[in-house]
Formats: structure tokens, sequence, C-alpha cells
């Protein structure tokens, strides 16, 4: 004959700041007959304490959302710079290891990189496209990874503090 201990779990909770109490979150179980299965524990619903607010008080207003930037298509390409630029991008990611193809295009304040890599070095050739710009960027902002049967992309978008 093999023996079950049931255990009952129940939460005890302090009182709350009002005084209230909260129930146990879990029925007790009845305690089961010989040949019989022991009772899953019901759930029990439990209202909790309600905030009553005045009745003259008016929701605040939501704060303004912060001004987006433009999308980087959207930004005008400031031609001479965007050519220094796309050339000083290339040349410092001459020697990565893991970067094979490499796609920049710059516009005013903003590059867009687009770096590609064999199956499974994708991540590698996103921290080394990160690595060459970390001194160049105010930012460098990780985009989408895109994997295919023989590799793949990453994209990364870098800001540079330069006035538009």
């Amino acid at each position: 004959m093999s023996r079950r201990l049931v255990l009952v779990i129940a939460v005890l909770t302090a009182g709350c700041q009002d005084g209230h109490k909260a129930a146990p979150v879990l029925d007790r179980a009845p305690a089961p007959t010989a040949g019989s299965a022991a009772p899953a524990p019901r759930l029990v619903r439990v209202p909790g304490p309600r905030l009553e607010l005045p009745a003259d008080a008016a929701p605040r207003p939501a704060a303004p959302a912060p001004a987006a930037a433009p999308p980087f298509e959207a930004e005008p390409r400031d031609a001479t710079w965007a050519t220094e630029t796309e050339a000083a991008v290339r040349t410092a990611l001459r020697g990565a290891d893991h970067v094979g193809s490499l796609d920049v295009t710059c516009r005013t304040t903003r590059c867009r990189i687009v770096a590609g890599s064999s199956h499974g070095m994708l991540s590698l050739a996103a921290a080394e496209v990160e690595r060459a710009l970390a001194d160049r960027a105010r930012h460098v902002v990780m985009g989408a990874i895109t994997e295919t049967a023989n590799g793949g992309t990453v994209t990364v978008t870098a800001v540079f503090d330069r006035a538009p």
C-alpha cells in the first residue's frame, strides 16, 4: 500500500494599509478516501482592495510623445559629407573578418550599413560593424538581421553628431 501526502498551499498575506486581509488563493482540498485520487485544488477568486478616487478627480492629460526622427529615406543627402563618410566606413570595415559584402548609404546625419556574412556569423559581423563605428558615431542602432540559405545580412544605422 502506498501512501500519498497531499500538500495544500495557502497564500498568507499581511493586512493591507486599509486593514483588509486577503483570503487564501487555493481552497483546501478534502482528504482523499481509500482508493480515490486526491482532488485538484480549486481556485478561489478573491476581490482585492479597490482604489477609490475622489469624485472630482479628473484624469491627467497624457504627456506628449517625443518627436520621432524622420525615416532614414526622408533625410536629405549631403553629397559631400555622405560620399566622404561612406568611404570612411568602408575603410574602417575593410579588415573585418566576418563582413563579406558591404553596402553603405549616408544622408546628412545618418548612415545605413548593410553587412553580409556567412551563415552563423551574422552576430560577429554585427559586432565588427559596431566596433568600427563606436568612436565615430554618436549612436549605433542595430536593425534587422535577415538570414538566407547562403548566409544573411545585418542592417545597422549610425547617427553622427552633425547639424542637419
